[in-house]
Parts: C-alpha cells; structure tokens; sequence
C-alpha cells in the first residue's frame, strides 16, 4: 500500500485505497448507504483542513444526513502524512477534510454534551497509542520523517483527551472511562496487526470494569462547584501528571487544563 515517491508531492504516502473498498464492501453488506441510515445516532467529526475547524455532522440532522456515508468515513480516517485529503462533495464541493481525531474531537465528549440529545450516561473510549518496549513501529514508520510526523499527531491526541476527560469530569452526567491497558502497545499504522489490537481490547473490556471519570448531580448534592471541581478523579489525575498546577495571584490553584 506504500507508494511515497508518487504521493509525497502530493502530501501523502500510503494509497488507501484497500480501505476504501474494505469499507464500501461492508457497508454495501448492512445495508449502510448514507450517513442518515445509521442505527443510532451519530456523530462523525471531520476537519477543514483549510480552517482547522471541526465540522461535525450528526446522522439525524436532515441537512447532512443524504452524505454518502464511505465519503464521511474517508474523510474521517484521513490521518494527515499517511492518507491523502478527502473531498466531502455533499458537504462542500471545494472542502478538503482529513481525520476529525486531529481537531477538537479527537476525544468527542462536546457534540455529545451539547448536541441537543437527551444523554445522561457516557462512556469514553480510548486508545492505547503509548510508545513502549514492547511497541513495534510499521514497516512505513521505520521512516524518520514519517515517524516523527506521526508522533506529533499521538502527542496532540493526549492532550487532547486530557482536555475532554477534564470537560467529563466536571460535566453533570454519569461518565465512565474504558482506556483499555494491553500487554503491548501499536503504532497508528500497525494495519497488519488490527485483529491483534482488536481481540485484546475485547478481553481488557470484558474482565474490566470501566473507571468512573464523574457522576451527576444527583450523586454530589450539596457539593459546590468548587468542591467539584477540585475533586478530580484519579483517572485523570492520572493523565495529567506532567502537567504543572500553576498559581494566580491571589495564590489559588490553577488546573491545566482548565476545568471547563
């Protein structure tokens, strides 16, 4: 699938088009044409590559919801250096979209939160992306530029989810948090071994319980916000251990990220 000396001049090294007629396969086999015909609803984040914004489009809105769907899933899956742009031409016939994990969704806890559905119960999931002794890098990624370019993005995707884990936790909704620990790591384009990756997610999710991140108000009355804002929970304390609790003037705590 690797073709970097025709693509590189056009931003991209790998052909995706296996994925593309993977997923045209498997949607043509449920029954899944447009993004309207999903079985629950649903948002798909995307990002203009030309705004950096993230454009989310949600299976019910009557606007979006005649977008082909494999056009959607291309344009989400467009991980930048490994995948060319995708053009959405139903959403905008000059946009150029890649991945929406490297926007503000890349842990989507926003659209959920304040998308108008009825949700009481979260449950964020989260991959296990970490560099270790046990990690092995694809045969693509043994490229210096490729790796480098790639880490960037899994660096982003951290803080990223540190950020959304801090809007859970202080969220008034029940939120649990399923961020499966593997006995060995993947790196982000370790295709060969995505049964592997799979199967030991199942196993972590069916012999673990998911952490509690925060629980709604009804659990925490007569509590106030700044109770609950400074109890973090561990699971994202945590996460933010390489992060500095700075001080304002008046010497108070300030969390980084900032509670939302």
């Amino acid at each position: 699938i690797i073709n970097a000396i025709g693509n590189l001049d056009d931003g991209y090294i790998l052909n995706n088009s296996p994925l593309a007629d993977t997923l045209t396969d498997a949607l043509g086999r449920i029954g899944y044409s447009t993004l309207g015909d999903l079985f629950l609803p649903s948002y798909i984040s995307v990002v203009d590559q030309r705004t950096g914004d993230s454009v989310r489009l949600l299976s019910t809105d009557p606007a979006v919801s005649s977008i082909p769907l494999i056009d959607i899933l291309l344009a989400t899956t467009a991980i930048p250096v490994a995948f060319q742009t995708r053009n959405i031409p139903a959403l905008d016939s000059n946009g150029i979209y890649v991945d929406g994990g490297t926007g503000i969704d890349y842990l989507p806890v926003i659209p959920v939160l304040n998308g108008g559905l009825n949700v009481t119960t979260i449950y964020a999931i989260t991959p296990n992306r970490d560099q270790g002794e046990n990690s092995d890098d694809s045969a693509v990624e043994g490229q210096n530029v490729v790796k480098n370019a790639l880490r960037a993005y899994e660096i982003q995707g951290k803080n990223l989810e540190i950020g959304a884990l801090a809007i859970l936790a202080n969220a008034n909704v029940t939120s649990y948090l399923y961020g499966a620990t593997l006995n060995r790591t993947f790196s982000t384009l370790e295709f060969e071994q995505e049964q592997l990756q799979f199967d030991l997610a199942r196993d972590y999710g069916t012999n673990n319980a998911p952490q509690l991140i925060s629980a709604s108000s009804s659990s925490t009355v007569g509590s106030t916000q700044e109770q609950k804002r400074d109890a973090i929970p561990k699971v994202l304390e945590e996460k933010v251990k390489g992060f500095k609790v700075l001080k304002n003037s008046s010497g108070k705590a300030v969390h980084f990220p900032p509670p939302c």
